[in-house]
Formats: structure tokens, C-alpha cells, sequence
């Protein structure tokens, strides 16, 4: 009996001491969320566009033949495709002549860009506006015309300048009332085509695509473009004393069927002999819309309330 007594008063001692004696001193334990940032459903429609960024070369024939007339108005449809470049891509367009003069300086020909921002060391680099646009009227060259080499060594030389961007779209455009000589080898006084030499052209040519890498991942600096096309506006027969540009419409075709497209018909060679120029430059405007409409957004903006307050 005397011992149940003096457990029930130490339980008492303990219960009535517990909360100081086995525990640190009570906190609060209420939590108050901050506040929900609102905003409107609108904030869906007005969604930041992330434009595709698109570089395009035009290396454009500046020997004597292309001073006549027929030639001025193929410049002029040039300015006129160059306007119509939509606001919905981050464009750099650069302009080069096909033929290199004694000055030339590969890295200094005019620049059209839609963000300024996008170069690097603006100041260095010449540009312009598509009224101001110089077509290079200084008539240059012989019988020699390497033009899918200085298509190659343009976009090369213009890497580092940020001019043409890894993984961007990238469009090539040489307009000649010619062809392409490097591939031609004289064999006992008789011109012949190389196909050794032109293969190698090819292939200078595919490492500028996203296919190229994919079949060579140990390739070093890859341009990588997401689509790179090789336009060739030439003639496809002989025509107003012009040559026919038969080996510019075949690497046009090789690279076109490269990447598998399928977005027109004449495979990114145009035939300067039709004299609808307006026409031709079509070939030139769905390539660049193609970018447009295959385009894949990443991102939708839904809010400007930082991350860790939604």
C-alpha cells in the first residue's frame, strides 16, 4: 500500500513538470503561406516568340558577262526577296561576290541582320540596309569559276565572327550565268568532268549539315545546321550567251536529297533561262518559310511570377 501511494505522487511530480523538464521551450508552430501571385489567362496569348535563327549567303556573279541588262534584273528581284524576309526570324544575310578581287577581304562584304545584338563586335563588321545594298558591279574574273569553294570558304571564314551560327538555318544562294570549273580537268587537250575532285566538293559541303554529324560524331566544330540548302539560280542550258550551270544544279540536288526534303520539286536549282525572275526567286522564299513552319517552340510563357513563388 505505502508503495502504490509513492507512485502515484511521482507520476504527479512528473506529469506536472514534463513540458519544462523533457522538452525545449514550446515554438510556434503556425505557417502562413505567401500570398498566390495571380495573373491573367491572357499571359497564354501573349507568348514570346523564340525566333529560329536563319543565316543566308548570297554569292552573286560579278564577271563581265553579268553587266548586260538581262543580269541587272536578276540584282533587282535580289533587293526584292531580301524585303520580304519576315520580322518572325533572327536573320543574318550576307552578300558576297563570286568572284574575289585583288582586295578581297572575305569577312567585310555587307551584312543585313534583324537583331544587331546577335553579332559580336558590331563595329567590325559592315552593315547595311537592303536600300544601301551593293551588288558588286565591278566586273571581275576569267575562265576559272570556283563557286561551291567559295560558298564553302565564305560560310568557313564567317564562323567565328558570328555571322553563321552553329545549329541555325542556314541557306546558300549562288546566282551565275555559268558553271562551276573546279571539277573540270583537261585530259589530252579535252576538258573532262572529275568526279574524284567533285565528290570531295560534296562532301565540304555535307559537313555543314545535321546529318553529316550524326554519320561522324567525332567530327571537330561541326557547324551543325538544323537544314543547310545550296541554292543554285543558273542556267540549265546554254542561253543569252551564258553556259549552262550543270554541275551547280547537281550539288544543288546531291544536297537537297542529302537531308531528304521534300518541299519543291526543282531541288534547290532554279533555271536562270526562263527570264521569269520574279518566279525564281519563289525557290528562295519557300526554303526560308520552311524554317517557319517546321519550327518547334520550347517554351510557353504562362506566367511572370518567379519559379519559387508559383
Amino acid at each position: 500500500m505505502k508503495n502504490l501511494i509513492l507512485s502515484i505522487f511521482l507520476i504527479q511530480i512528473l506529469l506536472s513538470c514534463a513540458e519544462e523538464a523533457f522538452t525545449p521551450t514550446t515554438q510556434d508552430a503556425q505557417f502562413r503561406a505567401t500570398d498566390v501571385v495571380s495573373f491573367e489567362l491572357n499571359t497564354c496569348s501573349q507568348m514570346t516568340l523564340r525566333k529560329p535563327p536563319v543565316d543566308i549567303l548570297y554569292v552573286i556573279d560579278n564577271t563581265g558577262s553579268t553587266l548586260a541588262s538581262s543580269f541587272q534584273a536578276i540584282k533587282n528581284e535580289i533587293q526584292k526577296t531580301v524585303s520580304t524576309i519576315s520580322n518572325e526570324f533572327d536573320y543574318h544575310i550576307y552578300f558576297a561576290p563570286l568572284i574575289a578581287g585583288p582586295a578581297d577581304n572575305i569577312e567585310a562584304y555587307p551584312l543585313i541582320v534583324s537583331d544587331p545584338d546577335s553579332i559580336p563586335s558590331l563595329a567590325s563588321r559592315n552593315i547595311t540596309s537592303i536600300d544601301n545594298l551593293s551588288m558588286f558591279n565591278d566586273a571581275a574574273g576569267n575562265n576559272t569559276e570556283f563557286g561551291i569553294s567559295r560558298v564553302k570558304n565564305l560560310i568557313l571564314s564567317n564562323r567565328s565572327n558570328g555571322i553563321f551560327r552553329n545549329n541555325a538555318h542556314t541557306i546558300a544562294v549562288i546566282i551565275s550565268n555559268g558553271d562551276d570549273t573546279e571539277a573540270i580537268k583537261t585530259v589530252r587537250g579535252n576538258k573532262e568532268f572529275d568526279s574524284n575532285k567533285y565528290d570531295q566538293m560534296l562532301v565540304e559541303l555535307k559537313k555543314f549539315t545535321a546529318p553529316y554529324l550524326l554519320e561522324n560524331p567525332s567530327f571537330m566544330n561541326p557547324l551543325n545546321a538544323q537544314s543547310f540548302r545550296f541554292i543554285s539560280l543558273v542556267p540549265h542550258s546554254s542561253c543569252n550567251g551564258w553556259s549552262a550551270g550543270l554541275t551547280y544544279k547537281r550539288m544543288s540536288s546531291e544536297i537537297y536529297n542529302y537531308q531528304n526534303f521534300t518541299d519543291n520539286a526543282l531541288k534547290d536549282s532554279v533555271d536562270l533561262c526562263t527570264n521569269n525572275y520574279a518566279e525564281i526567286f519563289k525557290t528562295v522564299n519557300t526554303s526560308i518559310r520552311s524554317v517557319i513552319e517546321g519550327h518547334k517552340y520550347d517554351h510557353w510563357k504562362i506566367s511572370s511570377a518567379a519559379e519559387t513563388q508559383i
